[in-house]
């Protein structure tokens, strides 16, 4: 098993993710946010599945410390059991690489106001058919409760960013106006709650 490089600079990080994680920047994070001891890196892909990505890092002469996978709403609802399998995998392949994982729940989407989309979710629930952000909640509630068996920290994004434990929806000041994409104000959020996550309880990934 490979040692993580960890160079003058300090401990590298990356994240694993599409859109929302390409928009947040997490390479330049350290210009906004305090955080000594460590480098940011993004890798990016507009799929669910993050395996070549990951398969990259861990052959990667500069190996990572952390690699956070983070997932996008636009995937919800998916194949459940494939999508649990695919992140057990590439669990696996880190930490088979001496990399250690950190898992982030997916954000959550706006709440719809117009009719129509309104009217399509009610429908959904009328006839019994799985809604996108009940998706998305039943992915989250697993990779918490798989991340707890595993001893795998998890930056909880959804957390940050709904709007209470019982309503689930993106909070509307968070909705850069799709239902799905994020604010300047809740990037800001993220970088916050992030830097607590990293340097101390409960995410406790000292450098």
């Amino acid at each position: 098993m490979g040692a993580a490089t960890d160079t003058g600079e300090g401990k590298r990080v990356v994240l694993v993710g599409a859109s929302i994680g390409k928009e947040w920047h997490i390479e330049r994070i350290r210009e906004r946010v305090s955080l000594p001891g460590y480098r940011f890196d993004y890798l990016g892909t507009y799929e669910f599945d993050k395996g070549p990505l990951i398969a990259k890092l861990v052959s990667d002469p500069d190996k990572p410390a952390w690699v956070m996978i983070k997932e996008c709403s636009t995937y919800f609802p998916g194949d459940e059991q494939q999508y649990r399998r695919q992140v057990m995998d590439w669990v696996g392949m880190l930490r088979a690489a001496g990399i250690q994982p950190v898992l982030v729940t997916t954000a959550p989407i706006a709440e719809p106001t117009d009719y129509l989309s309104r009217a399509k979710l009610l429908v959904k629930r009328a006839i019994g058919r799985q809604t996108t952000l009940e998706s998305i909640t039943r992915f989250n509630d697993w990779l918490k409760q798989y991340a707890r068996g595993e001893n795998i920290p998890v930056f909880d994004l959804e957390a940050e960013l709904r709007r209470s434990d019982k309503e689930r929806w993106l909070r509307s000041e968070f909705d850069a106006g799709d239902r799905i994409h994020l604010t300047q104000s809740a990037y800001r959020v993220m970088d916050d709650s992030f830097a607590k996550f990293l340097v101390g309880p409960p995410g406790a990934l000292k450098p």
